[in-house]
């Protein structure tokens, strides 16, 4: 399992300040994007990984658990995912995120 906090750009083309952006995904094939919430305490319960996917924290927090491996998610980290992994996400608390399911995601 591995939890990575995207790198950050500086923005400061077209007059732009006090801005960045991150790359959280990179594919060469069709991309799946979905927005999730998950109450604090629900969970999107273990199921297999039909493709490879990320998911991005966006708010909150959530525990997420991986072939036997957990760890905590929080806002502003990603976890990738491989198809076939089992995984559960739990909301510890209330908890908004984004999902890109795509083969061969990075």
């Amino acid at each position: 399992m591995d939890i990575t906090t995207p790198r950050r750009s500086i923005v400061s083309d077209y007059g732009s300040h006090d801005a960045t952006v991150s790359a959280i995904a990179r594919t060469t094939t069709t991309a799946h994007v979905h927005a999730i919430h998950i109450t604090t305490g629900g969970e999107l319960g273990e199921h297999v990984a039909p493709t490879d996917q990320i998911l991005v924290a966006l708010v909150g927090r959530a525990h997420v658990s991986t072939n036997g491996d957990s760890a905590v998610l929080n806002a502003g980290e990603r976890i990738r995912w491989s198809a076939g992994d089992e995984h559960r996400t739990r909301a510890l608390e209330d908890f908004h995120g984004v999902i890109i399911e795509s083969a061969g995601i990075a």
